[in-house]
């Protein structure tokens, strides 16, 4: 499952999207307990910013320019960028590879180091 960053912080305006995938953990790790005796694994990506249509809406809502609202968003990641589209696929690649064979009931963290939980 592909849930977000926000599932483990908080931010104003975005209540429904953060309880929304929030909940997608709970039933990543229910799924992946119930789904074990299947062999059956069930993971979820965590992706903070993400170069993509979505992310830009974001920082356009912010104030200020474009440069600056992008500016002001990757002080908060120790990376400073955003991942790009494929390194999220990369991820979820990986997930689906028998090289992550018994790994279930995980949220993934993908987020240039803004969220280390």
């Amino acid at each position: 499952m592909i849930a977000s960053i926000l599932a483990r912080i908080g931010v104003a305006g975005y209540t429904g999207y953060c309880a929304s995938k929030a909940g997608l953990l709970g039933l990543v790790r229910a799924f992946a307990a119930e789904l074990a005796p299947r062999d059956v694994q069930v993971n979820a990506v965590c992706p903070g910013w993400v170069d993509t249509e979505m992310a830009w809406q974001g920082l356009d809502a912010m104030s200020g320019s474009r440069e600056e609202a992008y500016a002001d968003a990757m002080r908060d990641v120790p990376l400073g960028r955003m991942a790009q589209p494929e390194e999220i696929a990369g991820t979820v690649a990986w997930l689906l590879s028998p090289d992550a064979g018994g790994v279930t009931g995980q949220a993934i963290d993908h987020n240039g180091g803004a969220w280390m939980g």
